[in-house]
């Protein structure tokens, strides 16, 4: 009885020493931003699911129900928040930061948060974790294809029956439908009839909607080989967690250089694109996401943003101390051109954005953006957090 009292006695000045810390407790954001509504709505898989499927009913008028539509609802996400890039590596292996074995980042989390983009490979490693969360142990792998690591899911039910692979290639903007629209197809069935399936004006109500090589059309012929397939590539940690210490402060940048312009903190290749230092991507739907499908939904959601009176906040300022990204660079660590595709001559859309990809508030908790906000930032966010400051 005595030893329970003093173990009460000894949580309760625990928990009042950390009160008097003035810590706060993993500080998270959500807004009501409808593709962009901060990381407090993607930080554990089963938040990430409901805003995946929050989105995918106001931009089709259908709740994803099916295995398919579940996965489109997560393909749909992924492309507007992840894009093409080459990530900074980690020194996995004790031998510095360029040598050792394998060199990709395969932890779910940390590609999403601390990095929010990645090569082909990376990002679709990576993503398997989430499928484990959202239809089951083995439903994803990686497809090692033409110059092009693709990605597939295992469906099931109706036009898949007991089930079926299907391509589900975010970095390529790519799902694929059968002739008759039923159902999606994998890399294997593409491949019999590359020419046709690849090709975005062959019946093109197949699609219901969805892209074929939504950033260039030639991006199809990776399809025409299936080398490899891979299983269980990456896997998930931890969800993110911040914890600021009296007197720290998290502060979130819609624009590159910190508060002063001058100061880049970055955890990736250093393109240098127009003078400003760091990654960028010239072909994403991160900074127009309604491009990534033709569903007129979608141009309701921007055009209704664009008549109403209280834009959008993404981010909420905080006092000047800041916390920030893993790494930073003020040095060009590389001199190699940009190895963004040249444009084609398809009448298809092309993503608007200035000279890269931003990295969605969702993705990042601190991060400079290479280019303007997906969204005019005026409104106050909505007051939806994880942790509270204490006084003092």
């Amino acid at each position: 009885m005595r030893s329970s009292r003093l173990l009460t006695a000894l949580a309760l000045v625990c928990g009042l020493a950390a009160h008097a810390a003035g810590g706060v407790g993993d500080p998270q954001l959500r807004t009501d931003h409808p593709w962009y509504p901060g990381e407090l709505a993607c930080s554990t898989f089963e938040r990430l699911a409901a805003t995946q499927a929050e989105v995918y009913t106001r931009v089709t008028g259908n709740p994803p129900v099916t295995d398919e539509q579940k996965a489109l609802a997560s393909w749909l996400w992924r492309c507007t928040h992840y894009w093409h890039g080459e990530e900074g590596t980690e020194d996995l292996w004790d031998q510095g930061f360029n040598r050792g074995g394998d060199l990709r980042t395969r932890e779910y989390w940390t590609g999403l948060f601390a990095h929010g983009f990645g090569l082909c490979g990376t990002t679709h490693s990576q993503w398997t974790a989430e499928f484990e969360a959202l239809l089951g142990h083995g439903c994803a792998r990686g497809v090692g294809a033409q110059g092009h690591n693709a990605f597939e899911v295992f469906l099931t039910g109706g036009p898949y029956g007991t089930g079926r692979w299907a391509l589900v290639d975010h970095d390529l903007s790519t799902v694929v439908f059968g002739p008759d629209g039923r159902s999606l197809l994998s890399v294997a069935e593409i491949k019999s009839d590359l020419r046709r399936l690849i090709d975005s004006r062959y019946r093109p109500e197949r699609q219901h909607g969805w892209p074929i090589c939504g950033y260039d059309a030639g991006d199809g012929q990776s399809y025409g080989r299936f080398d490899v397939a891979e299983y269980l590539p990456g896997y998930a940690g931890p969800p993110p967690m911040v914890q600021l210490r009296r007197g720290e402060s998290l502060r979130r940048y819609l624009r590159p250089g910190l508060d002063d312009g001058k100061t880049f903190v970055f955890w990736g290749r250093n393109y240098n694109t127009g003078g400003i230092p760091g990654p960028e991507r010239a072909h994403t739907w991160v900074t127009s996401p309604s491009g990534c499908t033709t569903h007129s939904n979608a141009r309701a959601i921007v055009r209704a943003r664009r008549g109403s009176r209280t834009p959008f906040r993404p981010t909420a300022p905080t006092s000047p101390r800041t916390t920030t990204a893993r790494g930073s660079s003020t040095k060009d660590p590389t001199t190699s051109p940009s190895r963004s595709r040249p444009p084609t001559s398809s009448p298809r859309r092309r993503p608007a954005t200035a000279r890269g990809a931003f990295m969605s508030p969702g993705a990042a908790m601190d991060w400079c953006s290479r280019v303007r906000p997906p969204a005019p930032c005026r409104s106050r966010p909505t007051e939806e957090r994880r942790g509270r400051s204490a006084a003092g």
